[in-house]
């Protein structure tokens, strides 16, 4: 996701024309064209596969292993809630995904059906739900953690011929508050009339900015930056729907750590301590 050169077309100010994501209705096709369709489908369930995540280790971000510094240019296509839950503590060298994960929101939410390690029927129920059960040492907060995720793409690559690639982004638990505060600011924008500005983020240019931080280890930002031209919002408006099903992607079964056999190694740890003693 590497930003053009200083010639690149600035966003356009807020006075500019924006596009507004229109439901027409239900039109019939013809078989041809439902095989195009089908084929588009396909081809956005590739690209879907694709993305890659924006990692904000040591403060700075990077994706797929190139530095792109402390804050880039976004346009969001999609966001997701998220809960979180790992059997063992975080390891910043460790690559791990979630053992139990769930997407629902509200009282009767519940652990998505694909994770592999459901730890209850419902969220609510769960003990590691609970304030006291985070395993980051200090026993305060949740092991499962609420956060919060974006598809996203380099402001700079869009309104060019070619598709831009997409990327996703995770936020902790504390910026994840301040990220969702601050699209529902841009959500709530209005005219010198009092008119809705926004309908979609992809009417939007923001600035997405990464630091380091004493007491959240990194803290992240999220400004409004203008609004994008009409080209801009018609070229990323089809791809609204796929980055929000790469949003609710399974995570892979085989990579999850087994809480099960934790406790055994675990277990097996404290014998073998137990038996130096003597």
């Amino acid at each position: 996701m590497a930003t053009r050169n200083a010639a690149a077309k600035k966003p356009a100010t807020a006075s500019a024309a924006v596009a507004v994501r229109q439901n027409t209705g239900v039109v019939a096709l013809s078989e041809r064209m439902q095989g195009a369709a089908l084929r588009q489908r396909e081809e956005l369930a590739k690209l879907a596969g694709s993305a890659k995540m924006i990692s904000f280790r040591g403060g700075r971000m990077t994706l797929d292993g190139q530095d792109l510094g402390k804050e880039i240019p976004v346009i969001i296509l999609a966001t997701q809630f998220e809960r979180q839950w790992y059997p063992a503590a975080y390891d910043p060298d460790v690559k791990a995904v979630p053992s139990c994960y769930a997407r629902e929101t509200g009282i009767d939410a519940k652990p998505d059906e694909r994770a592999p390690y459901r730890q209850a029927d419902y969220c609510k129920e769960c003990q590691w739900n609970e304030f006291g059960s985070a395993n980051d040492g200090t026993g305060k907060g949740k092991a499962c953690r609420e956060g919060y995720k974006m598809a996203v793409v380099h402001a700079d690559q869009a309104g060019q011929a070619a598709r831009p690639p997409v990327a996703t982004v995770r936020f902790s638990v504390l910026n994840s508050k301040d990220i969702q505060k601050a699209i529902q600011g841009i959500y709530g924008m209005v005219d010198a009339n009092g008119n809705k500005q926004v309908a979609h983020t992809i009417q939007c240019r923001t600035i997405l900015t990464v630091d380091s931080d004493a007491k959240r280890q990194i803290i992240n930002t999220l400004k409004f930056d203008g609004f994008n031209p009409a080209e801009v919002v018609h070229q990323l408006e089809p791809m609204i729907d796929e980055a929000e099903t790469m949003l609710k992607e399974p995570y892979p079964v085989d990579t999850a750590v087994d809480p099960a056999s934790l406790q055994e190694k675990k277990g097996a740890a404290k014998a073998r301590k137990a038996t130096r003693r003597f």
